[in-house]
């Protein structure tokens, strides 16, 4: 996993900035330096502020130098240091989907939908104050849309199935995708063959839709990156075997939840069992089940959370 770090900073002026959010290796914010100008994709919650300066310092650039913060989503492990991180940088604009620009600007509802889902407990710890940003510094671009960022065009693309909020950002210049949650995830610490990534599935409560995921997932493959950037995390080469296991997964979220029967701890058994017979097919042996568990702990509460919510307002509508 290492390597691609390295490469896609010395070839493309990419680095990976962990976040430090819940723990080490789970989040990070990429930074893209070009013609001394910066940009920030994603950037964690207001605690890793510090780190992101710290990082721009070691490009030998200031707050002053960043153009853009562009969020693929509103959740606040992406999102939840943007206010702080604009009002520290003045020359930046804040670019975020249509559907999520309300609430960066008035977050009122984005807090308390986290704090339902965490615990004002939690909320605190984890994301401390979020900050508004104002209105007049917001840009909102539309499904295809390209920003020409000093000669580097980065394209937006709308991406539901993760959240309906989300989009992802194609980078012709490294042949590389900023995906957000849309490609899933993949920690360096189950990752045993950087050639194909072991890549598990997010699906937050809310917001997940598997069948406009699945399509996402299928429109960002036929710009034929070489690179996805996670969120979750850093750089991965792009794998055909990887990518059909996600979508596979995926496909059989629905089937669980419904063997579960609206049984938590038994939903977040099953997708153990499906996440660890992936890894297991890709990976023979290189990981047990306890050790994918300890990884994976806060992302199977989420995950199963997430099908559940998607199976009760299916059987509504």
């Amino acid at each position: 996993m290492q390597k691609y770090s390295d490469l896609v900073e010395r070839e493309f002026g990419i680095s990976v900035i962990d976040t430090h959010y819940y723990r080490p290796n789970l989040a990070s914010s990429h930074l893209i330096s070009h013609e001394n100008s910066a940009v920030f994709v994603d950037v964690g919650a207001t605690p890793a502020l510090p780190r992101l300066l710290a990082a721009l310092t070691q490009k030998s650039l200031a707050p002053e130098d960043v153009t853009y913060v562009i969020l693929t989503h509103i959740h606040l492990d992406h999102a939840g240091c943007a206010g702080a991180l604009m009002k520290a940088c003045p020359n930046a604009r804040l670019v975020v989907h249509k559907s999520g620009a309300k609430h960066m600007i008035n977050p009122t509802t984005l807090i308390d939908a986290t704090i339902s889902i965490y615990g004002q407990e939690a909320f605190d710890h984890l994301y401390q104050e979020i900050v508004p940003v104002p209105e007049d510094r917001v840009t909102v671009p539309e499904d295809g849309e390209i920003i020409d960022w000093r000669g580097r065009p980065l394209q937006f693309i709308d991406t539901p199935g993760h959240a309906r909020h989300h989009f992802c950002i194609w980078d012709a210049d490294s042949k590389g995708v900023f995906t957000g949650d849309t490609l899933g995830i993949a920690y360096p610490e189950l990752q045993a063959d950087p050639e194909n990534p072991f890549q598990i599935p997010t699906t937050s409560p809310v917001g997940f839709e598997p069948d406009p995921l699945i399509d996402s997932i299928e429109r960002l493959c036929n710009l034929k990156p070489d690179y996805f950037y996670l969120t979750h995390y850093g750089p991965v080469k792009v794998s055909e075997t990887s990518v059909a296991a996600l979508k596979e997964m995926i496909e059989v979220h629905e089937t669980i939840g419904l063997e579960a029967a609206g049984n938590h701890e038994l939903l977040k058994e099953k997708l153990l069992e499906l996440y660890y017979q992936s890894l297991e097919k890709n990976c023979p042996g290189f990981c047990d089940k306890a050790r994918l568990e300890s990884a994976m702990s806060g992302d199977l509460e989420l995950n199963a959370a997430g099908v559940e919510v998607w199976l009760k307002r299916k059987h509504k509508s």
